[in-house]
Parts: C-alpha cells; structure tokens; sequence
C-alpha cells in the first residue's frame, strides 16, 4: 500500500510551507474529541495553503506520533490507500484507538533485535546475491528478485525531521557525507559503502537514545529502514549488471507467522508477484519497485 509519488523537490517546497505554521502532532488515544480537535487545526492551515487532496494525506502523516503512528504503520501493511484523499484520512483518523495490545511489544525493537533485522534483511541478502552472483552472470536469463516491503519505501523515513542535520543539498548527515535521501532516490548516487554508513548511522542513533529525534520510524524501526536499503540495494545491483533483471517486490499483507497471521492474502496471493518477475522471459524489467504485480515507486 502506498501514496502515489510526489518530487522530492516538491514535497519539500510543501513540507517548509507547512512547517512555518507550526502544525500540531497528533498521538491518537480513545477520545475522539482529541482527534476532532486536531483535523480542525490542520484544516484552517490547509485552508491556508491551498494544498491538494493527496498532499495533504501525506503532510499529516510526518505530524502522527505514538498510537496514531502505530495505527498508520497498520494501515500501510493491511490495506490500498494509493491516492488516500483527505476526506478519506480524517474519517480513518477520528477511530484511531491504534494498534492491539499485543501487538504493540513486537514493533518496538531492542537493540538486539534491530541489528539481528540488519544481519538477515539487508546483510543476509547482499551476502546471499554476492555468493551467487557469477552464477546468474553467466545464465541467459540471470533474476534476481529481492522481497521488500511497501514498508521500505522512501516516505517512512521522515526527511523534514533531519533537516538540521542535513545539508543544502542533502548529503551531509552530523558533517559527514552519506547518500540520504532525497538522494537515495537517485541511483547514480547510490553505492553500497553509502547504505552501510546509513546502517551504521542508524544504530549508532537506537544506541544513544535519538531513533525519533533524528527522524527515524518509531515503530518496526529497523525493519523499515531494512527495507529501504533493500530496495536502494536493488536499484544498485540493476545498474552494476544491465544484463540481468533484477527487481524488489512487496508481495502483500500475506498471512504468515511473521505477522502472526494477521495478514489479508494467502501465500498463493503473496507469491504471485516473485514468480511472476522471477519467470519473466526476454529482456524484462529491471531496477524496479513492484507492488505485488504492479510496478510502484521507491
């Protein structure tokens, strides 16, 4: 599930028009007043600026804290709200209660778990294709399909939160160089070197306490931005190997004991995307997102 893209450039131009009014967070809870009141507030600013349907879904979404980012995290896994309007988000909103008690303990990560996320996401997946490599080199028809998440794409990671530490031109993070977005959506800028310092980055700020300060998820923390390197993995891969189709695919909310089978699609369901890229003929698609069998964006 995902909004439809926006240019970074733009969302950026909307996000400091935004931020100058000194939007209010939302942290969802069992009064629905509390959420009234909020939707109100965000609705005069909205008023103000003029701003589309979809864009101001997405402006909400960096403002939700606490349950409410919980119950968006939710929502992103369970259901399709590409070109979410706004009428739509505030319905959704006024119920947010966020997400079972149960559930709450297995999205928050130690710190064991986070780099235990890295080492089988990210690490196991590099060291996995790396091993096989020559051997798909050498085949007429080399795939490599890499299993994502509609979770890793760029907008989980909260941008405007880091632009204190972020340079004019968005590759400096606490004065040193890394491929941050906006620049993880240029693939001429990606390296794999670049990934592993944003790895590193990221554990060294769960360490020290600062995941929110610096603009991080919140909930499934590592699992997130695992994803976002996956994806960022793949686009790098394409480029390194044109002769090869290689491509990431989020396959649904399936029902596996990942998610404790709370998910809404079968395993068949789930598979349809992977198989349908890892048996693709001729010269397919590479460098790609796809979202179950649909191309989508990063």
């Amino acid at each position: 599930m995902q909004l439809a893209a926006q240019p970074v450039q733009l969302m950026d131009s909307y996000y400091r028009r935004f931020r100058r009014l000194n939007p209010p967070t939302f942290d969802g809870g069992s009064d629905p007043m509390i959420a009234e009141i909020w939707i109100r507030k965000m609705e005069k600013m909205y008023k103000l600026l003029q701003f589309s349907e979809e864009v101001k879904v997405r402006l909400a979404i960096f403002m939700l804290r606490g349950s409410a980012e919980s119950w968006w995290t939710a929502m992103e896994t369970a259901y399709e709200v590409n070109g979410m309007a706004w009428r739509d988000f505030k319905r959704e909103a006024k119920d947010v209660k966020g997400i079972p008690d149960w559930w709450k303990p297995h999205m928050r990560e130690t710190l064991e778990r986070a780099e235990e996320c890295f080492k089988t996401n990210y690490y196991g997946t590099r060291d996995v294709t790396e091993a096989l490599i020559r051997l798909l080199r050498s085949s007429i028809l080399g795939r490599i399909v890499n299993v994502s998440s509609n979770l890793g794409q760029l907008r989980v990671i909260s941008i405007e939160k880091l632009k204190q530490d972020l340079s004019v031109a968005g590759i400096w993070i606490r004065g040193r160089p890394l491929c941050f977005p906006p620049t993880l959506s240029n693939v001429d800028g990606l390296t794999e070197e670049r990934l592993v310092e944003l790895l590193n980055l990221f554990i060294k700020d769960f360490k020290e306490g600062l995941v929110d300060a610096h603009g991080w998820p919140t909930v499934s923390s590592a699992y997130k931005p695992s994803k976002v390197l996956i994806n960022a993995y793949t686009r790098i891969l394409a480029k390194k190997y044109p002769a090869l189709c290689i491509n990431c695919v989020n396959p649904g909310f399936v029902k596996t004991d990942l998610n404790w089978n709370t998910g809404i699609l079968s395993t068949k369901e789930g598979a349809e995307g992977p198989a349908m890229l890892a048996l693709q003929t001729g010269a397919g698609p590479s460098g790609l997102f796809f979202d179950q069998t649909e191309v989508s964006t990063f």
